[in-house]
């Protein structure tokens, strides 16, 4: 894939962080454990360049992602938390072999990150 921005090792976990695709991929004892595909400007990364699942589009809102793939298994509102700041609020799908985490903005009008976590 190359342009890799950032490489870190936490434990048993390695970050790959690939900025100017809008790209991480967290690898989890030699195995993908998930990918984060970014909108652009959100922790400094440029948009991710490939399309999303399920048609999505960072343009799309909560109401439309909810049109496209239907209720999520669990939601969450944005939050404040102390010590970390605000938390996005997000919708979370689970299927047999992954979950997908559709991040939004705070004003749930785009999407700000889909992560695709592998089970």
């Amino acid at each position: 894939m190359g342009g890799v921005s950032e490489i870190s090792v936490v434990e048993d976990r390695t970050y790959y962080l690939f900025k100017s695709r809008g790209i991480d991929i967290d690898v989890e004892n030699g195995r993908v454990a998930a990918l984060v595909l970014f909108s652009e400007g959100l922790a400094d990364h440029s948009a991710y360049f490939l399309g999303l699942p399920e048609g999505l589009s960072f343009s799309s809102g909560r109401e439309a992602v909810r049109r496209i793939m239907g209720e999520p298994d669990s939601a969450r509102e944005g939050e404040e938390i102390p010590y970390y700041g605000f938390s996005l609020p997000n919708d979370r799908y689970e299927y047999e072999s992954c979950a997908i985490v559709v991040e939004y903005a705070a004003d749930l009008r785009s999407i700000s990150s889909v992560t695709i976590q592998a089970r």
